[in-house]
């Protein structure tokens, strides 16, 4: 009974011994180089920045436009260029915030300069 385990064992071993030396002998498959995978991704990437870029500029052009309104908090200006979707989150949070008519000035001059950081980083790179 063990010749019989013993022999089976080793054959059970041979057969892992095959399939690791026939699995070795397959190429390896990676990403690493390939220019389309990269390429793919990198679109896809400044595709993403290209969209957020493009909705900070709206968002902040719009608080810009309206700042001498009052309507805006501050806080969430402040905040707004950092969210996924910047301006879905400045509704909530304003929404949740408040106005701040004080702050108006403040409001102004950051949703100018955050336009003005944007479109300048489009003409720089």
């Amino acid at each position: 009974a063990l010749a019989a385990e013993a022999v089976g064992s080793t054959g059970l071993l041979a057969r892992r011994r095959g399939l690791l030396h026939r699995h070795a002998q397959s190429p390896i498959q990676t990403l690493d180089g390939e220019p389309c995978f990269e390429g793919r991704a990198m679109r896809n990437q400044l595709r993403s920045n290209a969209r957020v870029k493009a909705d900070i500029v709206e968002v902040y052009s719009f608080v810009s436009e309206t700042c001498n309104e009052g309507i805006h908090n501050i806080q969430c200006v402040a905040k707004a260029q950092f969210a996924e979707y910047p301006r879905d989150w400045l509704k909530l949070c304003e929404a949740k915030m408040g106005p701040q008519p004080t702050n108006a000035v403040a409001v102004c001059t950051y949703a100018q300069q955050v336009v003005e950081g944007a479109v300048g980083q489009d003409l720089d790179g």
